[in-house]
């Protein structure tokens, strides 16, 4: 099994914008004036992702 099925970065741009990308995908959230407020978008698609997993999971079981 892998070691983890996705991968979130944050990544500042040249004008110091922070934007969130989950890796493998065209997913991307941003832009985000701090690293903190890219951080906290982080986690919600993170959770997102999670919920969204397990929810095909359960309906595959099922």
């Amino acid at each position: 099994m892998a070691d983890s099925i996705a991968t979130v970065s944050i990544e500042e741009d040249d004008k110091g914008l922070f934007w969130v990308e989950l890796d493998g995908s065209d997913h991307k959230k941003g832009p985000f004036e701090t690293e903190e407020l890219a951080a906290e978008a982080a986690r919600d698609l993170i959770e997102g992702f999670s919920i969204a997993l397990a929810n095909h999971l359960l309906g595959a079981n099922q």
